[in-house]
């Protein structure tokens, strides 16, 4: 099976492999080791046919066409392995019935040839029959005897089934261990360290966990369920910024981590302000609004967040009393990134853009903040600036609108003898 399946496989490997994910314990089985296998018979050579190792990577790489082509070229020249080469190809290709006769062909070449009755099972196993797989096995064995072949077809078995991860694993190793050229291990390899791994975190082996996710991404490093588990392995053992890249490498690969991502920002702003870090704090509060998390939910973070917004204002409008303006104007944004309704930094803006004969944003945030006046019913002035704004832009209309509706909202408000002044002098 592909290491690095290209993503039009995807689908295909969700639908075949629905439950490969399985937590829970093991569920008891042989111990793999009991059946001591030998390396491949001398019936069963392994061909050196270049097509074969062209076709084998091609398959590697997701490149059916390539696989599907060289297959044909080889025919059985190079015995069973050309066929059972193309079985693979069609069988990713969504082709079974396709997959099945290619295997077929494969036994008439060689009825009792331990790989034709591996791909057979494979296959029947992948397809989540799991009882036809296991007799399939079983006469494989019969005929040929125990075989690396076999070991890694009763690995992928293993696969299929919920807690036998650590199973497939020694299967493939002792597979492996006998016959270091078994073709086919990559993909069952990278999927039995990702279960195992998945396994040992949760009985708390947080160096077995990531030593696992080590190596399931060293053989497929794409393997976005991997560096998952990498970043739920960091997270439980503190590494909250080594969490943070494996997550969002997990997020780039297409899982659905914004949760354990947004927890884990949490907890580093937590600590972030603990150390007294508080533009790192900010930060991964801010992350974690982005990824979705409320405000209530950061709980403490929100009180955290309207704080160091006060703090930007209130620095911002000392730095615009000094006439630094470019610090002033920075500061009071920065106080809108850590609370957008903060209403002294918008007044703020919108008075430095009328200075600097902005009027039209000048408008645009003090009408932002007349509104919110209007549906809150609090009594202000913004409508005032607003209309001087206005104004200034040639909209005297727009201003006497503004003004009308203060009135009309508020007749013996707090401003209203401003406000009817100001209408008096409007054109």
């Amino acid at each position: 099976m592909p290491a690095h399946t290209n993503r039009q496989l995807l689908p295909l490997l969700v639908i075949l492999l629905f439950g490969f994910a399985c937590g829970g314990e093991p569920t008891d089985s042989a111990d793999p080791a009991a059946t001591p296998l030998v390396g491949p018979r001398e019936d069963e050579p392994r061909s050196d046919d270049p097509r074969l190792a062209r076709g084998r990577e091609a398959l590697e790489a997701g490149q059916l066409d390539t696989a599907l082509t060289l297959a044909e070229q080889l025919g059985s020249s190079s015995g069973v392995e050309g066929p059972l080469l193309r079985a693979r190809a069609l069988f990713l290709g969504r082709d079974p019935v396709g997959a099945l006769a290619a295997v077929a062909e494969a036994r008439s070449l060689a009825p009792t040839d331990s790989r034709v009755f591996a791909t057979g099972a494979e296959f029947l196993a992948l397809g989540r029959r799991g009882a036809d797989a296991e007799d399939e096995l079983t006469r494989g064995t019969e005929l040929a005897g125990p075989s690396p072949d076999l070991a890694r077809a009763r690995a992928i078995l293993a696969l299929t089934r919920p807690g036998q991860g650590a199973l497939a694993l020694a299967l493939l190793n002792q597979a492996i261990e006998a016959d270091p050229r078994l073709p086919y291990c990559t993909w069952p390899r990278s999927q039995a360290e990702l279960l195992t791994g998945r396994l040992v975190l949760g009985q708390g082996d947080i160096p077995g966990a990531l030593e696992h996710a080590a190596r399931a991404i060293e053989l497929a490093p794409d393997l976005a369920e991997a560096h998952e588990l990498t970043g739920d392995a960091m997270s439980s053992g503190g590494d909250l910024i080594g969490a943070i890249v494996a997550y969002e490498r997990a997020a780039e690969l297409g899982i659905d981590v914004r949760l354990s991502l947004a927890d884990v920002h949490t907890r580093a702003a937590m600590f972030s302000r603990t150390a007294g870090d508080h533009l790192a704090a900010e930060k991964h509060y801010l992350d974690a609004l982005a990824l979705g998390l409320s405000r209530e939910q950061l709980s403490s973070g929100a009180d955290y967040l309207a704080e160091r917004a006060n703090e930007a204002h209130h620095a911002g409008v000392a730095a615009r009393i000094r006439g630094q303006a470019d610090v002033a104007a920075a500061e009071q944004a920065r106080a809108l990134q850590l609370n957008p309704g903060h209403v002294g930094a918008r007044h703020e803006l919108a008075s430095m853009r009328f200075e600097i004969a902005d009027y039209a944003g000048a408008a645009l945030l003090w009408r932002g903040l007349f509104e919110e006046e209007l549906a809150l019913s609090g009594d202000g002035a913004s409508h005032l600036n607003l209309a001087r704004a206005l104004k200034n832009r040639g909209l005297p209309d727009r201003a006497r609108e503004a003004l009308e509706a203060y009135l009309d909202a508020w007749p013996d408000g707090a401003f209203a003898p401003e406000t009817e002044e100001m209408l008096g002098r409007l054109p």
